[in-house]
């Protein structure tokens, strides 16, 4: 979408002597053209990706250059992304794969310089390093729920990110807690038991009984 101007240059001209006359020409185009190229003067702006090559030649002896300007075009910036995140839920430990899509404003499809934005979001917010992304795949570990968006920098990025919810993994851990460690024979403490995953995560609700040693009674649990 950006204009690239051309010039023709004669070498091996004695001093003094004046340049003939060139024009120049696109040979070599991709073939699946979705707009042909928009030429102006000595200007031309491709629209479609691929490779293109340009030859100059000269107007009175028809010699052409043997080593045409070779010409990459890549995508312009999305004009909509749209992120996938398969699976979306996920528990603590499991990973998913992002899929970004997008067109530029010439309907080409953008393939690769994706940028992934991962930020708390949703309706119960985790927290900032509980989802993690490196190489297009995203790493639940703590849970909450996190808004995953594909896009290329400020004002490129998808408006509507693709939400992933994290949970709780299975129990690893039980953590008993009292409310004083050391009291006076007679008087009581509070005792409460939780139990978390590997990454930290509480395990509600998972059935826990608790061991008391001699001359300690429980009053409630």
């Amino acid at each position: 979408g950006y204009p690239v101007h051309v010039v023709c240059v004669v070498d091996g001209l004695v001093e003094g002597q004046p340049a003939p006359a060139t024009r120049w020409e696109v040979i070599e185009q991709p073939p699946a053209l979705l707009w042909e190229p928009l030429i102006e003067g000595n200007s031309v702006t491709f629209r479609t990706t691929g490779t293109y090559r340009i030859q100059c030649t000269l107007e009175d002896t028809g010699w052409t250059d043997p080593t045409p300007a070779s010409v990459s075009v890549a995508p312009g910036p999305p004009l909509s992304p749209e992120t996938t995140v398969i699976p979306n839920e996920l528990e603590a430990g499991e990973t998913a794969q992002v899929t970004c899509e997008g067109i530029d404003a010439w309907d080409n499809p953008v393939v690769d310089t994706w940028e992934i934005d991962v930020t708390p979001g949703g309706p119960e917010p985790g927290p900032n390093s509980g989802l993690l992304e490196s190489g297009g795949v995203v790493k639940a570990l703590l849970a909450g729920t996190y808004d995953v968006a594909c896009g290329q920098g400020p004002g490129a990025m998808d408006t509507t990110p693709a939400l992933v919810t994290v949970d709780h993994g299975l129990p690893t851990t039980i953590i008993t807690e009292l409310g004083a460690e050391a009291i006076v024979a007679g008087t009581s403490t509070t005792i409460s038991c939780r139990a978390e995953d590997k990454y930290g995560n509480t395990v509600p609700d998972l059935p826990m009984s608790i061991s008391l040693p001699t001359h300690v009674s429980l009053q409630g649990f």
